[in-house]
C-alpha cells in the first residue's frame, strides 16, 4: 500500500484523540504563553484546532505554530487573523456590527481542542476530514 494510504488509516485514529482531548474555553486566559504551556513546549508546534460554538463543531484549522494561532491570532480584531471571528461577522444568524462585538462572543461561547501534528500533509488531509465527519459550517473548500 502506498504512502497516502497510510495517511488515510491514520485519520480515524488521530480524530479520536482530538475529539476526546481537552477542552479549553477561549477567553482572555487561553493566551499564546498559556497554549505553550498546555503543550509543554517552548517552540512553535505544528498542529490542528478544532472550535466549538457551545458543543456545536463549528471550525477546524491547521497552523504551524499553533500556539500563535489559538493564542494570539483567533482573539485578533484584524480580519487577516481572526478567522471565526470575521466568520461570524458574516453569519445571517449574527448581529455583531464590530470585530470586536464577534470576539466578545467567541470569548463567551467558544472553547477549543487541538492536537500536534508535525507532517503538513497529514495536517492537511486530517482538516479535511474533520470538516467532512463533522460538517463544520464555518470550513469551506471551494476555490476562489
Amino acid at each position: 500500500m502506498g504512502k497516502f494510504f497510510n495517511y488515510v488509516e491514520m485519520l480515524p485514529i488521530i480524530f479520536r484523540q482530538l475529539v476526546e482531548s481537552e477542552n479549553y474555553k477561549i477567553d482572555t486566559t487561553l493566551t499564546e504563553g498559556r497554549v505553550k504551556e498546555i503543550l509543554s513546549e517552548s517552540i512553535p508546534v505544528k498542529g490542528v484546532y478544532l472550535m466549538y460554538d457551545k458543543k456545536v463543531p463549528m471550525y477546524v484549522g491547521r497552523s504551524r505554530t499553533l500556539a500563535q494561532k489559538i493564542g494570539t491570532d483567533e482573539r485578533s480584531l484584524g480580519e487577516m487573523q481572526a478567522t471565526v471571528s470575521k466568520k461570524l461577522m458574516r453569519t445571517e444568524s449574527n448581529n455583531f456590527s464590530t470585530m470586536k462585538d464577534a470576539r466578545e462572543y467567541l470569548f463567551n461561547n467558544y472553547s477549543v481542542k487541538f492536537i500536534k501534528i508535525d507532517d503538513e500533509i497529514l495536517r492537511a488531509m486530517f482538516v479535511i476530514y474533520v470538516a467532512t465527519e463533522l460538517s463544520t459550517p464555518f470550513n469551506s473548500f471551494m476555490e476562489t
